[in-house]
C-alpha cells in the first residue's frame, strides 16, 4: 500500500514536470486548453508505458543494483526509497520552475542504494551506456531537426500548403504539438518505467 502511493505520488511529480515541458507551448498559445493536455498526456504516457517501456523497465529494475546481493525485503525497501527520493526530487524541481529529467531523478536513486548495499558493487558498464545516451540523445534530437526543419523550409509550403495559411499561428503551434504529443508517448512512457522500474 505504501509504495503504491508513493509511486502515485512519484508519478505526479513526473506528469506536473515533463507534461509542461512538452505541452506547455500548445497550452500558453491557447491551441488546447490545460485539461486537453492533461487528457493527452495521460493517455498517451500509458500508452507508452504499456506497449513501449518494458526494456527500459528491465534496465533500470535489475541492471543498475545488485539484486543478488539483497534479500527481497531489503530490495524492497531500497526501491521505496529510490521511488520517494525521485518524488521529492521531482516536486522540488517543479516548485522552483526547473524542467528535469526523472530518468537521470531515478539513476540517481538507484545508484544510492546500490551504494549503501555495496559501495564497490556499482554497475559502471551500464551506467556508462546510460550517461552516453543522456549526450546523444539531444544530439541525435539536435541533427534530426536540422534534416526536418531544412526539408520543411525548402519543400512543405511549396508541396502540401500554401504560404499564407503556414503563416497563421494557430496552426503552426497545431503542427508541433502534434509532433510532440507523438514524443510524448515515447518519452514520458519510458520515464514512467525507468520511475517505477
Amino acid at each position: 500500500i505504501i509504495s503504491g502511493i508513493v509511486g502515485f505520488i512519484c508519478l505526479a511529480g513526473i506528469g506536473a514536470n515533463d507534461v509542461a515541458n512538452s505541452q506547455g507551448m500548445a497550452v500558453g498559445s491557447g491551441a488546447i486548453s490545460l485539461r486537453g493536455a492533461q487528457i493527452l498526456a495521460s493517455l498517451f504516457e500509458f500508452l507508452g508505458a504499456a506497449l513501449v517501456g518494458g526494456k527500459v523497465s528491465s534496465t533500470i529494475g535489475e541492471k543498475i543494483v545488485d539484486v543478488e546481493a539483497v534479500t527481497p525485503e531489503k530490495y524492497a525497501w531500497g526501491m521505496l526509497s529510490a521511488i520517494m527520493s525521485c518524488a521529492i526530487w521531482m516536486f522540488f524541481a517543479t516548485a522552483i520552475k526547473m524542467p528535469v529529467s526523472s530518468t537521470h531523478s531515478i539513476i540517481g536513486a538507484l545508484m544510492g542504494f546500490q551504494f549503501v548495499i555495496n559501495p564497490s558493487g556499482q554497475h559502471w558498464d551500464q551506467l556508462g551506456w546510460i550517461g552516453l545516451s543522456w549526450i546523444a540523445s539531444p544530439a541525435c534530437s539536435f541533427l534530426c531537426a536540422i534534416g526536418f526543419m531544412w526539408l520543411a523550409d525548402k519543400f512543405w509550403p511549396l508541396i502540401l500548403i500554401d504560404d499564407e495559411t503556414l503563416n497563421k499561428p494557430l496552426l503552426q503551434v497545431q503542427m508541433v504539438d502534434a509532433k510532440e504529443s507523438n514524443l510524448d508517448m515515447h518519452t514520458d512512457g519510458d520515464d514512467i518505467d525507468e520511475t517505477l522500474g
